[in-house]
């Protein structure tokens, strides 16, 4: 088999995966996954904000969140299942995806979803392991977060609750247009 049959064989497989119904709802699972994953980055701005918490504000922190008790392990399967359907997603886009662009444009369309996978393969890392009890305990806030120098300048809360709505609202909006195509 030549290299110009194997990459022919590696699009049409590609292009059937980008089709298939049950990609596209592990997809829709992803994307539910990532805006669970927001709301509680959120919700834990906003608790630091109002000083009624002082725990690690970070999607990992986000993601320890749900490991208190027994459905929040099972919720973190299910995370890392749609995590990972993400990034299946995003590689087919990097690597046959965004037939309709053309040149420079095309690569760059293409790096951006290498990007994106990268990211969601690093999320469904962490929830599976979070989820089996292998990932780190948080702690406390660290010095050194971005989060914890907003709280130390004058009206730094309020600058935190601010990006948390700001989090809160582009989860609600962007989870409903940013689908698989």
């Amino acid at each position: 088999m030549g290299a110009e049959e194997l990459g022919s064989t590696a699009r049409a497989a590609g292009r059937e995966a980008e089709e298939s119904a049950t990609l596209d709802h592990a997809v829709r699972v992803g994307l539910v996954s990532y805006g669970v994953v927001h709301l509680l980055l959120a919700w834990l701005m906003l608790q630091l904000a109002l000083g009624t918490r002082g725990a690690d504000v970070s999607t990992s922190g986000a993601l320890h969140e749900l490991a208190g008790d027994a459905f929040g392990r099972v919720l973190l399967v299910v995370l890392a299942g749609g995590f990972a359907a993400l990034v299946l997603w995003q590689l087919l886009d990097a690597l046959v995806g965004h037939r309709q662009e053309h040149g420079m444009r095309r690569w760059f369309r293409r790096a951006v979803s290498l990007g994106r996978a990268v990211v969601y393969s690093a999320l469904a890392v962490s929830a599976a392991k979070i989820a089996v009890g292998a990932g780190s305990a948080g702690g406390g806030t660290r010095p050194d977060t971005i989060t914890a120098r907003l709280m130390e300048v004058p009206y730094g809360r309020l600058l935190v609750a601010a990006t948390a709505r700001g989090r809160w609202a582009s989860c609600w909006s962007g989870c409903c247009s940013c689908g698989p195509r």
